[in-house]
């Protein structure tokens, strides 16, 4: 049995790497993205960001020590992905997203044994998991506050920024 776990483990990351291998990838090659990223109201060249994390913690999840953050830094991905497609009302990418985050929880839930962190003594496990949980409530509460601001922009609400333009135009 313990084999078996082992080797849905490993199957698991080597299908979770093919895809993000694939989808960091396609942010490079595809004219696509730069224009789906601007319609969600990122900036400029973010799609690049996401693809070189996308592709690195891709690579990541082959090797069993690095597997466990990998994972856990494409799950704040992924939550950041699921809250853009709700906001903009894409919901036929959710079923998707929601099955490539419970492997990625299953490949952090296995692999975290394996990685250094398993010598930390409880308290020290205990801010190492409230640091992460930081982290992913601000990369959520910033995918958020982007995807407000999208909307606002698509719904023609002038926002700070806009506004602030508006000044800077008007005075040469």
């Amino acid at each position: 049995m313990r084999r078996f776990g082992r080797l849905a483990l490993w199957l698991c990351q080597a299908a979770l790497a093919l895809m993000f291998l694939f989808a960091g990838g396609a942010k490079f090659a595809s004219p696509a993205w730069p224009r789906m990223f601007a319609r969600w109201g990122y900036p400029d060249h973010f799609y690049i960001v996401i693809g070189v994390v996308e592709v690195a913690v891709g690579v990541a999840l082959l090797v069993p020590r690095a597997a466990a953050p990998a994972a856990l830094v494409l799950i704040v991905i992924m939550i950041g992905a699921g809250f853009t497609h709700i906001v903009h009302a894409e919901l036929q990418r959710l079923p998707q997203i929601i099955v490539m985050s419970v492997l990625l929880i299953i490949v952090a839930y296995g692999r975290w044994s394996v990685g250094p962190w398993r010598k930390l003594g409880s308290s020290e496990r205990t801010a190492l998991a409230s640091r992460v949980a930081v982290a992913c409530r601000a990369a959520v509460t910033m995918r958020i506050a982007r995807a407000a601001q999208g909307i606002k922009h698509a719904a023609g609400v002038p926002t700070r920024r806009s506004r602030v333009r508006g000044r800077r135009s008007a005075n040469p």
